[in-house]
């Protein structure tokens, strides 16, 4: 008798069983919390029961349309609520739904629509031209075959509506259109079989080879509860879409959520920024993200973050297993991070890193690295472990055993779409066969080890490595290739190809090969997946011929992390000269790093032919094979980060730069360290390129001319308009640059320019090639020369340029006044004197300043010009010696001084790795720290000029939406200004702003030109819906730049037209943001009651966009100061550029230039800066009272410059005249902020003096409510003295004042004759003593 067969036998019905399916979650949640909010994106609130009537809707109309069982519909989409209705929406018409990779190029997509089967494609709009293109391929592709699919188009409010318009009109449904005609009531049905298909999900794989998962309602049914259960997830968790939607269906959370009754925070873009604030706005408790998103969040900078955090909160991550050190940092800042693993077949996860209470007692880097492993199957999932899989054997709990992972159970696949072969492979012997390898622990917890299948884990994203080297050995010069992962600082892995060219391919430029492959893997693969390193060199193989895999992933591991998009085609650059390979140089003298470099440089000129030397004073210097000494290229630029362009530097190895503020926003932080420490990273990134063989070590920056003209196109490259601001930048940025000069050595070799009086390159006909720039003795002492002055005689620069024009009729690369006797004469130059590019070919050529070329090309070289940017001394200067108008000895005195910088840099020191700045090399460039700090010199650069009302700084609390606006709201390369290089990365003023809050985005005008007003009416009606408006007009280098002044100073075309009328149309405050290197008369916006603010950004860098967003929303209270004065356009009306005199001159209707001599009106004055909070100042400690000694009345009896009113400074002893005055500053508002505070001084009325000259600047941070005490010190002949007319310096006796801040304090200057009797001296001839008017008899 069978005992127990009855119950078995019991049968199923309808009341007992139902198929699984994660449908009902969704019913279930409506039904219970129908008011519970069930999803927040931007200004959008669902409530459950909206959310379920809405799916329905979609169902409905998908019904309506035939679209139900056997059928597939598409979407491509970020994270927004129409992506999470979907996965609802289209099964509930019995569809199956295929959630595509944003990141994927239209080829890719259009291979993926085609093999599904698509019926209905829906696309967010910002994807619209995407998806367009693969409809387009796919189309070509099936010759007619196949009918188009539906269209429909996700609108969203965060995007520019006309590109939802323009989707529109290309015969698109918008989708809250397509939901209209769905039912709310629709009686949807679940499936009969729980093994009826939900979803469709693409593994990596291009167009060749891609395979498709496919998802069963149970598996959906049973992860969509598994993983809440391992993450202790509970009922109302508020959770973040951080992990895209389309990756694996979100993990299943798409539909853990309903089954929770929790909160969808959806995130289109994921930022540090973005994620803080969602976690202190909306409560989140939980979200999921890629190891990159940790590493993102741990490195976030202050102003990103809102810490500590409110509460725990859950992370749920996977993919590429994130460092130990990653977890740990995540711990630190109150996250609890959950490690899991799985794959796209496995429905996701399938392994948790499950947390035993034994490890809350292990030191936090013990649990870092036992939570990096992968763990334990998941609850749903039947069988996880590591076989052997030749055995099919568990290998050993070990630690050590290494075998591939394998599953089993209701969370693997039903299998890949059209594809039985690879089914049955992976299928086998009843398991799923995963490709990765790993270990198993004694505690049973897997770790992978690597990947047999090779994939390559990028951001998250699989790449396949076979597909990419598929791609690869399509390229008409590769032979053989393998690609494996290389590690990446912020994606986790990048794709690396070893690579071995043809035979008969020129091997000769690697860089220039890889950049090609590159270029030919963009135009065929996604961008993430296009090798970010490639290797050149035979492939290691077994003895059958099989590469060997394993030895090129140890390879490229010791590349060390990629940490910018870039080639490793890095060779350690050769030796410059003294190779110490090389028998020929390494006896010579001149190669011996222990004696001293001038006796190396006399050795190396004697050992010279003339042709040899005169070869060598161009800037593109020939070889001297014979000594062992390659060409060099001495022009390159870093004005503001190493730049391309001169011929010295070129990207391609290194396929960006730091790319800071423009010169003139870094003056406006008023910060000397600041400076210096730009220098500093300018030059680690200019060492690091030059030991990569991409850049030389001379830099023709800092351009330290004085901003006298607000019209000139290159004012932006300088520190603005007042000399002392000029020279303390000048001279902190040329330290930088340089380095510490231990023991006379250089890091890189700096140059000051354009020397001297040189701010006018091409107005009204009159360009800088044929200009005499007439000068006062004055002028040139007391504004022209002084940044120059500082330059060598403070910063110590190795270089100082002369430029293209003439100084009161004399070409300044020709007056050995300017050259030899002030720079190197009385600045004592330690260093080379090189021309601007073809200088001296034009004054010959142009200026005609000479009858023939020897004759120019003598001048130059006597004058103390050392090498010429240009080929003009190259050519005549042999001729010149030949005819006897120069000597040899004049040659080898310039090339002492261009081989001494050479020899100060180490380029005669042998192997450049084994130097000091030997070690810097990729890892160097855009590194996240120079990022951060090219961001902060953006933030203090930004100056606040208006704040009316208050209206700043916005809140993103009222501020919900903000419509930016304007021909500058989206730019990229029109931040960094000219003379710049490739930046690391944008971020533009849109993209900001959109970090704080919802944006609208419009343009009003095509470009800055603003030539028509069509779009004006656009931006209006996108201010009318926000609530703020941000307009961001101004300048690019198509207005001003070198060799184009500007005519005016007005906004160009229509663009006060869009500033009015949009202001006139915003229902919110209107904030206008100028971007301009020059200044712009905006008197019209000042007066304009309806502008609520006006800030001023220069040109501020690849980081520009959030600093600037930083500033709008108050993260940084704005410190910056106008280094430049904001005229009025009737300034300028009847001003000509050519007119050089700085003192007004009422006689002739001169106003007189600058602050310092223009007493006039303006629109904006030098030094405005306004903060968010209040600043008083107050005087704590100063002298009244300075007494000027005598130090050399006598012993210069002839020359003494004693007066009653004046003493000139040398005759006295500057050293000891100095005095300090003490200003307390408080902090008397509510925000924390920092103040720049400007000292200056205004000397006694006299007709030499301007009427106030900057004497210093100090920053200081104040916290709100507190006070600090800062020390002002004044240099009496460099702060308290007048240059007179004769260019001599004097100190003007009697009441200076000193203007600080608010304050003011006067000093008063007297004469200190001590026991020196005047009418003696008088008696001895000395009539000059004595002079009431200020000047002398004899000078």
């Amino acid at each position: 008798m069978v005992v127990g067969r009855d119950i078995d036998d019991l049968p199923k019905n309808e009341a007992n069983y139902t198929a699984l399916t994660p449908l009902w979650f969704l019913d279930r949640a409506a039904l219970v919390h129908p008011t519970r909010t069930s999803m927040v994106h931007g200004s959008i609130r669902y409530t459950w029961q909206q959310t379920y009537q809405r799916c329905r809707r979609l169902a409905s109309a998908l019904a309506k349309r035939s679209i139900g069982l056997g059928t597939t519909v598409s979407i491509i989409a970020p994270n927004v609520p129409a992506l999470f209705e979907a996965h609802y929406g289209v099964p509930m018409a019995g569809a199956v739904l295929n959630t595509v990779n944003v990141r994927l190029n239209a080829a890719t997509i259009a291979f993926l629509l085609g093999h599904s089967s698509s019926v209905v494609v829906m696309v967010d709009q910002e994807f619209f031209p995407l998806a367009e293109e693969a409809l387009k391929i796919w189309a070509e592709k099936s010759e007619g075959s196949c009918k188009p699919p539906l269209l429909v188009v996700i609108g969203d409010e965060s995007c520019d509506p006309m590109a939802l318009k323009s989707a529109l009109g290309r015969g698109a449904i918008e989708y809250e259109t397509f939901l209209e005609s769905g039912d709310p009531e629709f009686a949807w049905k679940p499936p009969e079989d729980e093994w009826q298909s939900i979803a469709l999900g693409y593994t990596s794989g291009t167009t060749a080879s891609p395979k498709g998962v496919v998802l069963h309602h149970r598996g959906a049914y049973l992860m969509a509860l598994s993983g809440p259960l391992v993450w202790g997830m509970t009922e109302g968790a508020v959770y973040l879409w951080t992990l895209p939607m389309f990756h694996c269906n979100g993990w299943c959370f798409t539909w853990s959520l309903a089954a929770l009754c929790g909160t969808n925070i959806c995130l289109r873009q994921v930022t540090a920024k973005a994620v803080y604030s969602a976690i202190a706005e909306h409560g989140v408790t939980h979200f999921c993200a890629a190891p990159v998103v940790l590493n993102t969040l741990v490195n976030a900078s202050p102003e990103e973050t809102i810490l500590p955090l409110p509460h725990v909160v859950q992370v749920m991550t996977a993919g590429a297993a994130p460092p130990p050190s990653i977890l740990f940092a995540m711990s630190q800042k109150g996250f609890r991070v959950t490690h899991t693993y799985g794959l796209s077949e496995t429905y996701g996860p399938s392994t948790v890193c499950a947390w035993k209470p034994e490890w809350d007692s292990l030191p936090p880097v013990k649990q870092a690295r036992l939570n990096a492993r992968q763990g334990v199957r998941y609850i749903g999932m039947e069988g996880v472990d590591v076989f052997n899989p030749e055995t099919m054997q568990p290998v050993p709990a070990d630690g050590a055993t290494m075998g591939e992972i394998m599953m089993r159970g209701n969370l693997v696949m039903k299998g890949y779409l059209k594809n039985p072969k690879v089914n049955n492979e992976v299928f086998a012997n009843g398991w799923f066969h995963s490709g990765d390898l790993a270990v198993k622990h004694p505690d049973n917890y897997i770790e992978i080890k690597d990947r047999s299948k090779d994939i390559i884990i990028s951001g998250g994203e699989n790449i396949s490595s076979v597909e990419v080297e598929n791609t690869l050995y399509q390229h008409p010069a590769i032979f053989e290739v393998s690609v494996v992962a290389r590690p990446h600082e912020k994606w986790g892995e990048t794709p690396c190809a070893f690579v071995t060219l043809k035979p008969g391919v020129d091997k000769s430029d690697e860089n220039r090969m890889a950049e090609d492959i590159m270029k030919f893997c963009r135009s065929k693969l996604p961008a993430y997946w296009v090798p970010r390193s490639v290797v050149f060199g035979p492939l290691p193989k077994t003895a059958t011929g099989k590469i060997q895999k394993h030895l090129l992933r140890a390879k490229a591991k010791e590349l060390g992390p990629v940490t910018l998009s870039n080639i490793a085609v890095v060779h350690a650059r050769p030796p410059f000269a003294c190779d110490p390979r090389n028998p020929i140089t390494r006896t010579l003298k001149f190669c011996r790093v222990r004696v001293p470099i001038h006796v190396r440089v006399q050795d190396l000129i004697g050992r010279l032919t003339l042709q040899e030397k005169i070869g060598l004073l161009v800037n593109n210097a020939i070889a001297v094979p014979r000594l062992g000494i390659q060409g060099y290229e001495w022009w390159s630029e870093a004005l503001h980060g190493v730049s391309n362009v001169g011929p010295g530097t070129k990207f391609g190895t290194f396929l960006g730069a730091t790319s800071f503020p423009q010169v003139i926003t870094t003056a406006a932080s008023f910060n000397e360290s600041l400076w210096e420490e730009i220098g500093r990273v300018v030059s680690d990134e200019a060492r690091a390129m030059y030991n990569g063989g991409a850049a030389g070590l001379t830099f023709w920056s800092p351009n330290v001319n004085i901003f006298r003209d607000p019209r000139w196109g290159r004012g932006q490259e300088t520190p603005g308009e007042d000399p002392i601001l000029a020279a303390k930048y000048g001279a902190r940025y040329v330290k930088g640059l340089q380095g510490d000069g231990a023991g006379n050595r250089l890091k890189v070799a700096a140059c000051c320019k354009h020397y001297t009086a040189y701010d006018l390159d091409n107005w009204n006909g009159v360009d800088r090639f044929h200009f005499n720039a007439r000068v006062s003795k004055q002028d040139l002492e007391d504004t022209y020369n002084v940044p120059f002055r500082a330059c060598v005689v403070d910063g110590n620069v190795a270089s100082v340029m002369c430029s293209y024009n003439q100084v009161n009729g004399k070409p300044t690369c020709a007056d050995p006044e300017l050259l030899k006797g002030t720079i190197r004469g009385q600045w004592k130059l330690n260093g080379y004197i090189v021309s601007d590019c073809d200088s001296v070919g034009v004054y010959y050529d142009n200026q005609h300043y000479t009858k023939t070329p020897e004759e120019a090309a003598a001048y130059a070289i006597k004058a103390g010009l050392d090498l010429d940017c240009g080929p003009f001394l190259g050519i005549h200067t042999e001729a010149a010696v030949r005819f006897g108008q120069v000597n040899e000895i004049d040659i080898n005195y310039a090339l002492a001084n261009t081989i001494t910088v050479q020899m100060r840099l180490g380029m005669f020191d042998g192997e450049p790795s084994a130097q000091r700045y030997g070690n810097l090399g990729l890892a160097d460039v855009c590194k996240p720290s120079s990022n951060e700090l090219a961001l902060e010199a953006a933030r203090q650069g930004i100056v606040l000029l208006e704040n009316r009302g208050n209206s700043l700084p916005l809140s993103t609390m009222r501020h919900r939406t903000v419509a930016v606006i304007g021909p500058n709201s989206d730019v990229t390369e029109t931040m960094i200004g000219n003379y710049a290089g490739i930046a690391c990365g944008y971020t533009t003023p849109l993209q900001g702003i959109a970090r704080y809050t919802r944006t609208i985005h419009q343009a009003g005008c095509t470009d800055v030109h603003c030539n028509g007003n069509q779009l004006i009416g656009a931006a209006e009606v996108a201010a009318r819906q926000a609530d703020a408006t941000v307009l961001v007009i101004g300048l690019d280098q198509s207005i001003e730049a070198e060799f184009r002044d500007r005519t005016d100073l007005l906004l160009p075309g229509h663009q006060q037209e869009l500033v009015s009328r949009v202001a006139r149309a915003s229902r919110g405050p209107t904030i206008l943001v100028i971007m301009s290197g020059g200044p712009i008369d905006v008197t019209f916006a000042k007066n304009d009651p309806r502008i609520g603010a006006i800030i001023w950004v220069g040109y501020p860098g690849q980081a520009g966009g959030t600093a600037i967003a930083d500033v709008l929303f108050g993260t940084t209270n704005p410190s910056g100061k106008l280094p430049m004065t904001w005229y009025p356009q009737n300034y300028v009306a009847n001003l000509p550029m050519t007119d050089m005199a700085m003192r007004a001159d009422p006689a002739r209707g001169y106003p007189g230039r600058t602050y310092r001599f223009y007493k006039g009106p303006v629109v904006f004055p030098f030094g405005l800066g306004l903060s968010y909070t209040r600043f008083s100042h107050s005087l704590a400690q100063g002298p009244t009272l300075v007494s000027v000694p005598f130090t050399s009345l006598v012993a210069s009896k002839n020359t003494t410059m004693l007066g009653n009113h004046d003493i000139r400074v040398s005759h006295t002893n500057c050293d000891s005249l100095s005095l300090d005055v003490h200003i307390d500053i408080k902090n008397s508002g509510t925000m924390d902020g920092t103040h720049t505070l400007l000292v200056f001084a205004t000397p006694p009325t006299g007709k030499w003096a301007p009427n106030k000259q900057l004497v210093g600047f100090h920053k200081v941070h104040i916290v709100a409510g507190s006070e600090r005490r800062v020390r002002v010190g004044v240099q009496v002949c460099k702060h308290l003295s007048v240059v007179d007319e004769l260019g001599i310096r004097r100190i003007p006796l009697g009441q200076h004042k000193l203007e600080i801040g608010d304050l003011q304090h006067h000093v008063s200057v007297e004469a200190n004759l001590g026991e020196i009797n005047v009418p003696e001296l008088l008696q001895e001839g000395n009539s000059c003593l004595i002079d009431t008017n200020g000047n002398n008899a004899r000078n």
